[in-house]
């Protein structure tokens, strides 16, 4: 047995299929959970349509944004 080339083989099938998972899961799977999270959030009840639209735009500002967009909704205020 030629225990060097099981371990590479063996070292070289887990560094594939580590990809592969990464690969699906920012591809596929993530994009699918943030779709579902901001559909469920429309869903909830609100006051108004506007609200909820409003919500899900906040949610997906990267924070340094959200904190700009909120300073500025509330100097409109």
């Amino acid at each position: 047995m030629d225990w060097l080339a099981m371990l590479q083989f063996a070292i070289g099938a887990t560094t594939v299929l580590g990809v592969g998972v990464w690969l699906l899961y920012f591809t596929v799977i993530r994009p699918a959970i943030t779709r579902q999270n901001l559909q469920s959030l429309g869903e909830t009840s609100m006051s108004t349509p506007e609200e909820a639209q409003m919500l899900t735009a906040f949610r997906v500002l990267p924070k340094e944004r959200k904190l700009i967009a909120i300073k500025l909704i509330e100097a409109l205020i």
